[in-house]
């Protein structure tokens, strides 16, 4: 087991490291997320603005399902980022030096993709869980954030 935490923490920091390299280009990403999911919020505002409710939906329903999808998709992104492997792993031949290596394929895969500033995305759609949690009434048990 402690072979495997020391490649994840390997994997992660050569990942910061490319990154930082470049650190414009990691905060570009970083804004360029937000202002999507701040575009995708400023829609919602604007739609429930004219209309109270739309069929039976309230904004607040609708922020808390948003923020609730927002949640999973982004640790998704932060740890499937696989939307290129057609075109870095088969078109330009990087899958030869993967199955070469000791480590598990898969976990070389997942781990050379990972992408940390979707995680971005994630707190964004817990906070708008947060605000929107109260003004629909909903009781908070210890099992829900688990759930």
């Amino acid at each position: 087991m402690s072979e495997a935490v020391r490649i994840v923490w390997g994997y992660v920091l050569t990942y910061w490291k490319m990154k930082m390299m470049y650190r414009a280009n990691f905060w570009v990403d970083v804004f360029s997320d937000c202002l999507f999911v701040c575009t995708n919020v400023l829609f919602i505002y604007v739609l429930f603005g004219h209309t109270p409710q739309l069929a039976g939906w309230t904004r607040e329903q609708i922020l808390f399902i948003y923020g609730f999808f927002m949640v999973p998709w982004g640790v998704f992104s932060t740890i499937f980022n696989v939307w290129d492997f057609t075109e870095r792993y088969v078109v330009k031949g990087e899958l030869d030096r993967i199955l070469t290596r000791p480590v598990h394929s898969l976990v070389q895969l997942l781990l050379e993709n990972i992408d940390p500033s979707q995680l971005v995305t994630a707190g964004i759609g817990g906070a708008m869980m947060v605000y929107a949690w109260p003004m629909l009434g909903l009781s908070l048990t210890w099992t829900d954030p688990l759930l």
